[in-house]
């Protein structure tokens, strides 16, 4: 996506130009800028007091003057990355004024040292005019202070003008090739984190989904059966009041746990443990209270990574929650085995059975969908779909390796 530059509030451009000016963010990379300034500054001081040779052009004014100019050219270097802008100014113009009374004997280092920092903090169109500036500024001089003054010969002087915008404009090319690769890499990191913030997003509505329609289905079903029996059969009712209490309370607990890692602004907030394979015979176990006859068989599934143990999970408290929803009562075998670094997952039922669920309890859900997602994180195989002699399956493969931690 391209930002449109001239949208862009002055605090934005001011976080993007210390981002550009400090990578990397390091206090060396300052303390680089001081010494470098102080360098210059004292050397430019010895150019103010140099001996006048005879047939030389040698500055010659008090030497107060000299120390200004000094000052002018090393010391904008120390702020560059803070205020890239005026410090080349000032030293495009110090520098200039040394030029033309014969103080500056140096190839301009200084304002190459400043250029470079305007083409990577600033705009391309602001750099660009300050290039073009600096390059008629300083050509100026040159031809002032070395035709002009001491009578150098115009050939010689075009060639130093030329030499020096070459400089000038390389220094450019390759600040504004280096702001041009930083803002690459921070607009891949910003989409990078904008990605993981969705997938994050979508995981945790898995998460609550899979809670939230597991529990809130079996309570469905069993307060239906309370309130069909309850005046018949007081004591079926009660059994499912207490069936109802059960998982309420435990969907809560879960609930917590998610939504207090969420509000948590700490790192040592304490944290719900994931559902683990241990708990699938209690996903079962609820399955039967509300009217589902399952057949569950685990095969070899200790020591299996992780994440994929909560995949597992989660397909099997989906599954057996669509079960619950439109199939019940039924008969559903639940399988669950690993073979050869592969977890083979397979629920089927022999539905449709009449529904128990009231219809607006019924409508199109995520759970197929989030089901499958679950299963392409891991590059897996996922199907799910009505079987020919009636019911239906649901069938998943995680590929894992040993060894795996999430």
């Amino acid at each position: 996506m391209r930002t449109n530059t001239r949208a862009v509030t002055v605090g934005a451009v001011t976080d993007l130009r210390h981002l550009l000016t400090r990578w990397p963010r390091a206090w060396h990379m300052i303390g680089l800028d001081v010494c470098t300034a102080v360098v210059i500054t004292i050397i430019y001081i010895g150019f103010g007091n140099m001996t006048p040779q005879p047939g030389e052009y040698t500055y010659d004014g008090p030497m107060w003057i000299a120390v200004v100019l000094a000052v002018g050219v090393g010391g904008p270097i120390a702020v560059r990355r803070k205020w890239p802008l005026p410090a080349l100014a000032c030293v495009v113009v110090c520098t200039s004024v040394a030029t033309v009374a014969a103080m500056t004997k140096e190839p301009y280092t200084a304002t190459v040292i400043a250029m470079y920092m305007v083409a990577l903090a600033e705009r391309r169109s602001w750099s660009l005019i300050a290039l073009v500036a600096t390059a008629v500024i300083t050509g100026a001089a040159q031809f002032i202070g070395l035709h002009l003054n001491i009578g150098q010969n115009l050939t010689d002087t075009a060639q130093m003008v030329g030499f020096l915008s070459l400089v000038l404009t390389v220094t450019w090319v390759i600040g504004h090739g280096t702001r041009r690769l930083r803002l690459a890499e921070f607009r891949n990191a910003a989409e990078s984190t904008s990605k993981a913030i969705v997938d994050e997003r979508l995981r945790i509505a898995r998460e609550m989904h899979d809670v939230v329609a597991h529990s809130l289905s079996v309570i469905a079903v069993k307060a239906g059966i309370a309130n069909h029996v309850a005046e018949e059969h007081p004591t079926e009712a009660r059994e499912a009041l207490r069936v109802i209490e059960t998982i309420s309370r435990g969907a809560l607990i879960e609930m917590r746990g998610m939504l207090g890692v969420l509000r948590s602004d700490t790192e040592d907030a304490e944290l719900t443990p994931a559902p683990t394979l241990a708990e699938i015979p209690a996903l079962a176990e609820r399955a039967r209270q509300a009217g589902v006859r399952v057949k569950l068989e685990l095969t070899d599934l200790d020591g299996l990574p992780e994440g994929v143990s909560l995949a597992v999970y989660r397909i099997v408290q989906e599954a057996l929650t669509n079960v619950v929803k439109h199939a019940a009562p039924a008969d559903c075998r639940v399988t669950v085995a690993a073979v050869y670094g592969e977890v083979r997952v397979d629920i089927v039922d022999d539905g449709p059975g009449h529904r128990v669920l009231p219809e607006r309890f019924s409508e199109p859900g995520h759970g197929v969908d989030g089901m499958r997602e679950r299963v392409m994180m891991f590059a897996g195989t996922f199907e799910a779909g009505p079987r020919p002699g009636g019911g239906f399956a649901v069938r998943a493969r995680i590929p894992y390796r040993t060894g795996e931690t999430s």
